[in-house]
């Protein structure tokens, strides 16, 4: 039981500590308006109390053309920018989200 807890206790100070980590990266999300698995990064990222910069792809002058450019020609959405790398959630997969966020 003690051990039980004691893995607890730890997987709560790593998750912590990487979320502490995360508040301190700036992150990016490209969106447009009618996608649902924005919708559902959006919520999953508000829940967690996660900031986040929202960029319509539809709205800003060039974030179609940087979204296509590292989704090889594609408009993949939402896709994150995060520490200097990139990666698109099309579909949306929170195990993939938590993974990528360093979130257990």
């Amino acid at each position: 039981m003690a051990l039980l807890a004691s893995k607890m206790i730890c997987r709560q100070r790593q998750s912590k500590g990487a979320h502490e980590n995360l508040m301190a990266q700036h992150i990016k999300m490209y969106t447009t308006t009618w996608c649902g698995d924005c919708r559902h990064a959006k919520r999953f990222l508000k829940e967690q109390g996660i900031a986040y910069e929202e960029i319509n792809i539809e709205e800003n002058d060039g974030a179609a053309d940087y979204v296509m450019k590292i989704n090889d020609g594609k408009r993949k959405v939402p896709t994150f920018e995060v520490g200097g790398r990139a990666f698109n959630l099309s579909p949306y997969n929170e195990r993939q989200l938590r993974a990528e966020l360093g979130l257990s």
